[in-house]
């Protein structure tokens, strides 16, 4: 995995360089940063030393002169750690918008697109361990829930499966009415949501869920659907999109935190090891009007499990 990891990075590496008019070789602190910076946001890394190491190597190969500064390694990767500036940050993909996309809805990608991106809502997940879910990941529970089996989950050397089990939420009104499109409704129950999902990839023979192949074709589908609604995806002095395949991420753990459900409980459901939950926690203290208050997950009436994806190989005995 070490040599696949080490083969993406050089043009990944150049990529971002090349976009931002800045020379790749010789490497450079700057450039590394920059690097990192990308990879951080285009959530395509599991830890950004593993690619520096692999920049490092080819400058070796290239006969560059640079060495990696550990101190200077250690204090960028804290700071991406500790997420983007508040003004950088994707934005919550709230219910009200995904309304809104829904009323543009004109064919069966963009319906698949829309109960998607609720679906990925509801599991908090990053967008690669949301993609990966297959149909056979999604099982019935007895009592009518469903449990959703998340694997890809950061730091995969763990080898670990989320599993959060979902119960039927009673029918919404208001904000949380179902979604109506003119290929059909989507229901923002997350038992209804991921059985439909489910049952459409089934149908269509796809190997995933989403029937979406890649982060890159999420976002462009996603990005499609905000232009269509007039949904804007840019603000005055910000360098990104408001809206990316992060952002249901970003909305599932603000409706969790403004619906009472504690951070630490929030913290294991997305597996986020960091403080960024709580750094929405702050931010809905500030301004609750962010998301109204939802609670699709419910810690006392529901099972988790943080379990082992393969049981650990067992030890050879060696002869004396």
């Amino acid at each position: 995995s070490t040599k696949v990891t080490y083969a993406a990075a050089v043009p990944l590496y150049e990529g971002a360089c090349a976009k931002n008019g800045i020379a790749a070789w010789p490497p450079s602190c700057d450039t590394l940063e920059l690097f990192a910076g990308y990879l951080r946001v285009s959530e395509a890394f599991a830890s950004p030393v593993t690619y520096w190491w692999a920049i490092v190597e080819e400058s070796r190969q290239r006969r560059c002169d640079f060495r990696l500064d550990r101190d200077w390694a250690k204090r960028v990767t804290v700071g991406l750690e500790r997420g983007l500036p508040p003004q950088e940050q994707a934005s919550p993909l709230t219910v009200p918008l995904l309304r809104r996309m829904g009323a543009v809805v004109s064919t069966e990608v963009d319906f698949d697109t829309v109960l998607a991106l609720v679906c990925a809502l509801f599991t908090l997940a990053r967008v690669g361990t949301f993609l990966s879910l297959k149909p056979d990941d999604v099982r019935d529970v007895a009592g009518g829930k469903v449990r959703v089996l998340l694997s890809r989950l950061k730091g995969e050397r763990r080898r670990q499966i989320l599993d959060p089990v979902f119960e039927r939420l009673a029918q919404g009104s208001g904000e949380f009415r179902p979604i109506w499109t003119h290929r059909g409704v989507v229901p923002l129950c997350p038992v209804e949501a991921f059985r439909l999902l489910r049952a459409r990839a089934s149908r269509s023979g796809a190997g995933n869920v989403a029937q979406c192949n890649s982060d890159k074709q999420l976002i462009r589908r996603l990005s499609s659907l905000c232009t269509r609604a007039r949904i804007p995806q840019h603000d005055p002095g910000r360098n990104r999109a408001l809206f990316t395949a992060h952002s249901t991420r970003v909305a599932g753990v603000c409706y969790l935190l403004r619906g009472g459900v504690p951070e630490w409980v929030v913290s294991i459901l997305a597996n986020w090891s960091s403080d960024q939950v709580k750094r929405y926690a702050n931010r809905l203290a500030l301004d609750p009007s962010i998301v109204s208050p939802w609670v699709f997950f419910n810690p006392s009436a529901n099972a988790m499990h943080v379990r082992p994806d393969a049981p650990p190989p067992k030890r050879q005995k060696t002869s004396r």
